[in-house]
Parts: C-alpha cells; structure tokens; sequence
C-alpha cells in the first residue's frame, strides 16, 4: 500500500507527462466516476462513494441502478451479497432516509467570497 507522500509523488509525476485536453474521449455530459465504476467493479468503497454522489445530485434512481448493477456483479460473479453499510445505504435510499441531495447553494461559491 502506497503512503501518503508516495501517492502524491506519483500524482505528481502522472500529471507532469499529461498533454492534451482531459477526458476528451469521454462522451459529453458524462463523469469519471462511473467509469472507474466498471473498472474497479468488485470495488465496495467506490461503489458506496458513487451511489452517495449519485444520491446527492438528486439522482436516487441512478444511485438505486448503480447498486443493483454491484449487488449483480457480486453476486453472479463472487457468489457473495454487498457488505452491511451498502445493504443500509440500499435501504436508506428505498426508504427515503438516505441522506439528502445537497441543495445548490451548499455547493456553489457565494459571489464575493
């Protein structure tokens, strides 16, 4: 496992070789984080990070969709259920006691500040 100061280093060095546009070739109107989804689809955390987002954009079918999609993938692939936090999360968002989305003023920057 990478330490702190080693991540950032080759952080660093990633972006130094960088050229050109970022994300060019992704379709518009897309992000990265479903993306790195589908890469890491055995990834829990990141799939947790992604519904919470997804949730917090006011996109709870999408975040419902995104868990389905890992409890599939889990399940026909490992033979095992999602952890306890993404059953709750799952439960939460079903419910409506997932948190809720961020309103738009709590994410934009206040003129003059």
């Amino acid at each position: 496992m990478l330490g702190p100061a080693r991540a950032a280093e080759l952080l660093r060095a990633g972006l130094d070789l960088w050229r050109g546009p970022a994300l060019v070739d992704l379709p518009s109107g897309t992000v990265l984080a479903p993306y790195l989804a589908l890469a890491h689809s055995y990834d829990e955390w990141l799939h947790e990070q992604l519904i919470v987002a997804l949730n917090a954009d006011c996109r709870r079918a999408d975040a419902l969709e995104t868990y389905q999609k890992l409890h599939r993938t889990l399940d026909d692939e490992l033979g095992i259920a999602p952890s306890e936090p993404l059953l709750r999360l799952q439960f939460d968002l079903l419910v409506g006691t997932a948190p809720p989305p961020r309103p738009v003023a709590a994410v934009l920057p206040v003129a003059g500040s």
